[in-house]
């Protein structure tokens, strides 16, 4: 869960950084409002262990986050945002977390009954 947590805090840390560090407005600033939110976002689905695979696409934000720079004008602080930010989401969300319990089954797990009928 703690990688969970550290997408969260890096997509709040991006949708405030063009506030903070003076680059609102530009189009970095565009990039990582955008990014920030749908990463926080997939994190934070991603806390609840059955839902924990929604948080892979945050690799694919996360690349386009450090590749930003070289598509898309930055100033020097809003690229060192974006490459570290995308980097840090690439780096933390393969970790799953450890699994609680185990979930799943299907409709065998949902219907014992079901399931002892339909393997017999």
């Amino acid at each position: 869960m703690i990688a969970q947590v550290v997408g969260i805090v890096v997509g709040v840390a991006l949708m405030a950084a063009p506030a903070v560090l003076g680059y609102a407005g530009s189009t970095a600033s565009d990039v990582q409002r955008t990014i920030g939110p749908t990463a926080a976002g997939l994190a934070l689905i991603a806390v609840w262990q059955a839902t924990r695979s929604v948080r892979l696409p945050n690799i694919v934000l996360g690349v386009v986050l450090a590749v930003s720079p070289i598509v898309v004008d930055h100033q020097a602080d809003a690229a060192a945002v974006a490459v570290v930010a995308g980097l840090v989401l690439v780096a933390a969300t393969p970790f799953a977390g450890r699994e609680r319990r185990r979930l799943g089954g299907g409709w065998r797990a949902a219907w014992p009954l079901h399931a002892e009928r339909s393997s017999g």
